[in-house]
């Protein structure tokens, strides 16, 4: 493993940073911090949240340029971490209620700010919601063994596949990463987001005696996206309800 003597903590091992994350830890100041997983180095390549919205608009082409102008700066391990506990940001919440105790339907705002209602369909696999003029189109392709999808303009955004009807867990592509929904046991309802094995966010009911829930994922992904995870996590804790 590569090696670097730091002023401050000596001979270390070395992770790279993005350029706006090294100058943050200067000024301390949140920038956002995201890691990959692939690395020969003791801690993985490391980008802020600007960066890391570059990379999710390549959606899954080319990253030969992106790599260019984050501009890696070379950080000892120690250094490293720092800048993981300076930089990070918590995960945008979306807070998910009820329209009424018999509703399907759920209110969405994140803060004070309406966002939509999602609207779910009498029948298991359906629902849609509005955002900006254009309507999001939420369901399944075959009624047993077809993908999950948003749907909107005449295009598939996004889809996630059940690998079982005995597991509830769904396996996701996207900006081209291979993610999987995970639902834990245990306490709140919860499922939670993985890459490989790093969390990237978590959708959960506020306790075992609500129906409001909180949408807990990356600020940078597309509100749409999040609320395609949202609806994954409702098909499964809507078919547990019976």
């Amino acid at each position: 493993m590569k090696t670097a003597n730091c002023p401050k903590h000596g001979e270390k091992g070395i992770g790279l940073v993005c350029t706006h994350v090294a100058f943050a830890l200067i000024r301390r100041e949140r920038v956002g911090f995201y890691w990959g997983d692939d690395t020969d180095t003791v801690r993985p390549d490391a980008w802020c949240s600007e960066c890391e919205k570059a990379l999710v608009a390549l959606n899954g082409a080319s990253s030969e340029d992106w790599f260019k102008k984050v501009k890696f700066k070379v950080l000892c391990a120690a250094c490293w971490d720092e800048a993981k506990a300076v930089c990070h940001q918590k995960r945008c919440m979306i807070d998910a209620v009820p329209k009424h105790f018999l509703s399907n339907n759920y209110l969405l705002s994140e803060g004070r700010e309406f966002v939509t209602e999602l609207r779910l369909s009498v029948w298991r696999y359906r629902g849609n919601f509005e955002i900006a003029g254009v309507r999001y189109e939420l369901g399944r392709e075959r009624f047993v063994r077809g993908d999950f999808t948003i749907f909107a303009e005449r295009r598939v955004l996004a889809r996630a596949t059940k690998p079982s009807i005995f597991h509830t867990c769904f396996q996701l592509q996207l900006f081209g990463r291979n993610l999987v929904l995970h639902q834990h046991r245990g306490g709140r309802p919860t499922f939670i987001l993985f890459e490989s094995n790093r969390e990237m966010g978590r959708v959960f009911q506020r306790s075992v005696f609500t129906r409001r829930a909180c949408i807990e994922l990356p600020d940078e992904w597309p509100i749409t996206i999040r609320i395609f995870i949202f609806w994954l996590a409702l098909v499964i804790w809507n078919w547990e309800a019976g």
